[in-house]
């Protein structure tokens, strides 16, 4: 059995399948809040934890049938990009990935940074200017 580190929220359901944690069910976007219902919220603090989340539940819903449905959100905040949220519909597992706890710069290049998923721009922009560069 596969063992993941990363802290795991698990997020209840009533019999109907709603969720009774009402911190969970609407996540904010900038396009407003929307209607937000995974079956299970993973903080992640390393790219292994995000690959050990992956691996694991999408074993877990391929061997229920299920189709696999998994969202990268930072500060339980879904972004600008109006992208779809993980909704857990029947047939579908879906999961969150909260990567706010990944702000660490990975390597530096002579013209580039990597950094971790949960790295703000206000973040990235701080590591930088502690360089004397900035964002193009």
């Amino acid at each position: 059995a596969a063992v993941l580190a990363a802290t795991v929220i698990a997020v209840p359901t009533t019999d109907q399948g709603k969720h009774v944690a009402s911190d969970v069910q609407s996540i904010p976007s900038g396009f407003g809040w929307r209607d937000c219902q995974p079956q299970l919220v993973i903080a992640a603090k390393t790219t292994e934890d995000v690959a050990d989340a992956i691996g694991i539940y999408y074993r877990d819903a391929t061997e229920k049938g299920k189709r696999f449905s998994v969202r990268a959100i930072t500060h339980n905040y879904l972004g600008y990009n109006n992208f779809s949220c993980p909704q857990s519909t029947p047939g579908v597992q879906a999961v969150a990935i909260d990567m706010s706890s990944m702000t660490e710069v990975v390597s530096w290049g002579e013209e580039t940074v990597t950094v971790q998923a949960g790295m703000s721009f206000s973040e990235l922009q701080e590591v930088l200017l502690g360089r004397g560069l900035g964002l193009p």
